[in-house]
């Protein structure tokens, strides 16, 4: 009985003197990286030698969204437009395909389908600069037969600061298309600058202005102020809202979107 007391005792204090907060095998006494990540593989010492999480991310978005009188385009009147993207992550370098289709009084279709590639440069701390070139496809049939692939390249600055967010952007389209009659085509330049503010983790919201020369010659320039929403449900479930209104006759009078989406 005495022997079995002993044992008892003995493994009690053996137990209760090892500690290992970060759980990776390494004790407490002897951890040198004592808050390593779970789904770390460690050394001897405690410390990170690769993680098993992956650098590679991917999410998928649907939307809906709709807009009020767009009086310089083919659509002529209210529209509503269902969008389906699915975006890559990898490191500073992404990838976002992006499709949708339009319906208004009896017609439907689909828009423009574009690909951008993008790349973000940490300038400084808290200054970074993200590159991106755009092919947009013409899944867009005008009934013109003068379709042709056009693409953009754009900069943005963004500059962050405690919850705040200044940025800024500039935008060029190149313009493919064949003039047809009276519709005559340009290329066009692109201004955006605005204010963002993160709320938590999960929610962030902006502000922003927005200018852009036509792609149609002689038509007055595209201005509108928007404000948009994003907020995280869970580690994966996430949506956003925008909304836009029209500074000038070329823009639509009002936008909004609202996108759900799956990140993983």
């Amino acid at each position: 009985m005495r022997f079995f007391l002993g044992l008892f005792l003995l493994l009690h204090v053996s137990l209760s003197a090892y500690s290992d907060m970060d759980l990776d095998g390494v004790e407490d006494a002897y951890d040198k990286c004592p808050d390593t990540l779970f789904s770390d593989l460690v050394d001897e010492y405690g410390c990170t030698v690769r993680s098993l999480i992956s650098a590679h991310h991917f999410d998928i978005i649907a939307g809906l969204s709709y807009k009020q009188h767009d009086e310089y385009t083919f659509q002529e009147s209210d529209a509503l437009s269902l969008l389906l993207q699915a975006d890559y992550y990898y490191k500073n370098f992404s990838a976002q395909l992006a499709l949708s289709s339009y319906s208004f009084d009896e017609e439907s279709g689909l828009n423009d389908t574009t690909l951008t590639l993008s790349y973000k440069f940490s300038l400084l701390q808290a200054l970074s600069l993200r590159l991106a070139t755009t092919l947009i496809f013409p899944t867009y049939e005008t009934g013109l037969d003068n379709e042709a692939i056009d693409y953009a390249g754009a900069g943005e600055l963004i500059y962050i600061f405690e919850e705040n967010t200044l940025f800024c952007g500039f935008s060029h389209t190149f313009v493919n298309d064949s003039d047809v009659d009276e519709i005559r085509y340009q290329d066009s330049n692109a201004l955006s600058f605005g204010y963002g503010h993160y709320f938590s983790s999960k929610f962030y919201t902006s502000m922003a202005y927005y200018y852009s020369e036509s792609i149609y010659k002689d038509i007055v320039s595209i201005q509108n102020a928007s404000a948009y929403m994003y907020y995280s449900f869970t580690e994966h479930i996430f949506s956003t809202l925008g909304y836009s209104y029209g500074l000038s006759d070329s823009a639509n009078d009002h936008y909004v979107g609202l996108r759900v989406g799956y990140y993983y």
